[in-house]
């Protein structure tokens, strides 16, 4: 399985959760297509092929009323 996140902290985590040498982790920016190369890339240097995608990123803030919700963390929901 190949884990990718943002934050590398993030995505250590989820490697280090998962049953010994079963995860690769990466850390990217699913946002800019140039991460997708480098995913892609990792994905086939390490497991030679491409079986499943799963794309469950997104962003999370603290409950607010959108009004509320400074403008930079409202446009990551549409980035």
């Amino acid at each position: 399985m190949l884990a990718v996140d943002i934050h590398q902290d993030n995505v250590e985590a989820t490697a280090q959760s998962a049953p010994q040498g079963s995860c690769v982790p990466q850390n990217n920016d699913v946002t800019i297509e140039s991460s997708w190369h480098d995913i892609l890339e990792t994905c086939l240097n390490n497991f030679e092929r491409v079986d499943v995608v799963v794309n469950c990123a997104g962003v999370v803030h603290n409950a607010a009323p959108s009004h509320e919700v400074p403008e930079d963390q409202f446009d990551l929901m549409f980035k």
